[in-house]
């Protein structure tokens, strides 16, 4: 069965083993994409029709992308050809490859369900070190991944690839060169979740144990997400917090290279427990204060994502417009419950804090992917966000479950302690979390054209939790 790629997965390829300064060239039958999809290179359907172009563009250099089954053996030899990525795994270039001119990599790759890629490796890896990128949560997820483990064990590894692809290329590959400075065994890359935030993540191994991951921005403002991480982890750095562990990260001209915030022994949580709770209040010691909710930047961005909300008619997507009115009307009711002259307790907040981005261990959390922290967010927001993405995402629970747990979390002493200690009204930033929360990812959702199941259970949550908020009449 032939491989198939899609134009958002040959971007990637591109990037990754390609190069930035150079032109690429895609040589591909002429139905092999969607039209809807965008790329940033044009196709031919020749190769006699590329050779020429190829020629005109020398000495600059070039990189060919290839889904076709035409000969490359003439575009090979051109000298300002520098990598070919073969995605038919059928050019056969090893008369050159003899010479020494070139050399060959041969990379195995699994898809997401959607069937573009999710993890790639080279095929030569003996270990499925590519897992170190996924945190695990819920028991699919967790036989999902002892099968993995032991198709590598058993050497069947093929039987549950999507399929395998071969760059032939006269220099080391980018993807190489930024990890150069490290040791290794291997590696293995998490292409990201598509959208406008995506990033690539390279994960370097010994022994089969991660110890570097780069994050590699894909798009303009992921590299905005990725530099404020940057900083993020700097500043939190700082505060040598005693109950919280976190990567330490040092720029490339890539991205940036975090290091493994594993510890040897950790477990995987889904409810959250005393060690969460502790690790926040000192996070809050360390970074609470006091401040008028019009200045507050979160507060800001709801008024901003509210408006944009309100400039969409219709999604993209199955979304029903009267979803769509659903969420418009409550959003806008919640929101003129809060008075923007009013003074809130406002500390640093993770802003994913989830199970799949931290690992627990005896006496502190070690948590990673800080891409979304907010130095300004009202207290419990990391809190909450843990009860509803765990509960729906991992344990697929309805809303009345979630109050339950809410309920419950208002209920727990060190909650309690913080909303003495630091002012806390817990009704109220629960609001604030649920406003937030849902006026950012609600207009996101409504644009996407293929909308993933999981994104329809949170809406489902959602809606739920604004209706019930606004039946208290409770104001925030």
């Amino acid at each position: 069965m032939a491989n198939t790629f899609l134009r958002s997965d040959l971007i990637i390829l591109d990037k990754l083993f390609g190069g930035a300064n150079f032109k690429t060239f895609l040589l591909t039958d002429q139905n092999d994409f969607k039209s809807k999809e965008q790329t940033i290179f044009s196709p031919y359907y020749s190769a006699q029709e590329m050779l020429s172009h190829i020629q005109q563009a020398a000495p600059y250099p070039v990189v060919i992308i290839n889904t076709s089954v035409e000969d490359l053996s003439l575009i090979a030899q051109e000298s300002n050809v520098y990598t070919i990525i073969d995605c038919t795994m059928k050019a056969s270039l090893k008369w050159l490859q003899s010479k020494q001119q070139i050399r060959r990599t041969r990379f195995s790759y699994i898809n997401n369900p959607d069937k573009s890629i999710r993890w790639i490796y080279p095929s030569k890896n003996k270990k499925a070190s590519f897992l170190n990128l996924y945190n695990s949560s819920g028991w699919k997820a967790k036989m999902y991944k002892f099968a993995l483990k032991k198709a590598f064990q058993f050497k069947l590894q093929g039987l549950l690839n999507s399929g395998q692809f071969t760059v032939w290329h006269r220099h080391q590959l980018p993807v190489e060169n930024w990890i150069s400075d490290y040791q290794f065994d291997d590696y293995s890359i998490f292409t990201g979740t598509v959208g406008e935030n995506r990033k690539a993540i390279i994960e370097c191994s010994q022994k089969g144990k991660s110890s570097h991951f780069v994050k590699l921005p894909l798009g303009h403002k992921a590299e905005d997400i990725v530099d404020t991480e940057y900083e993020i982890l700097q500043r939190v750095g700082n505060l040598s917090l005693k109950k919280i562990a976190l990567p330490s990260a040092t720029r490339i001209a890539a991205g940036v290279i975090q290091s493994n915030v594993r510890p040897n022994t950790s477990s995987n949580i889904v409810n959250i427990e005393r060690r969460h709770l502790d690790a926040l209040y000192e996070l809050y010691n360390r970074t609470v204060k006091q401040k008028p909710l019009e200045k507050i930047q979160a507060w800001q961005l709801v008024q901003t994502n509210l408006k944009q909300l309100d400039l969409i008619f219709e999604s993209k997507n199955e979304i029903s417009k009267s979803r769509l009115a659903s969420f418009k009307l409550l959003l806008q009711q919640l929101n003129q419950r809060f008075d923007a002259n009013q003074t809130l307790t406002v500390g640093m907040a993770h802003g994913d804090f989830t199970p799949w981005n931290m690992y627990v261990g005896a006496d502190k959390i070690h948590v990673y992917d800080w891409e979304l922290a907010e130095a300004e967010m009202p207290l419990l927001f990391d809190a909450f966000h843990f009860i509803f993405q765990s509960n729906i995402l991992v344990q697929q629970a309805n809303f009345t479950r979630i109050q339950d747990k809410i309920r419950a979390l208002s209920k727990e002493p060190i909650v309690q302690a913080m909303q003495k200690e630091f002012e806390i009204n817990f009704e109220q930033v629960y609001q604030f979390y649920l406003l937030y929360t849902i006026s950012y990812y609600v207009p996101l959702y409504l644009q996407q054209e293929d909308l993933h199941l999981q994104a329809h259970w949170l809406m489902d949550a959602w809606e739920a939790s604004l209706q019930s908020v606004l039946q208290t009449g409770e104001r925030a």
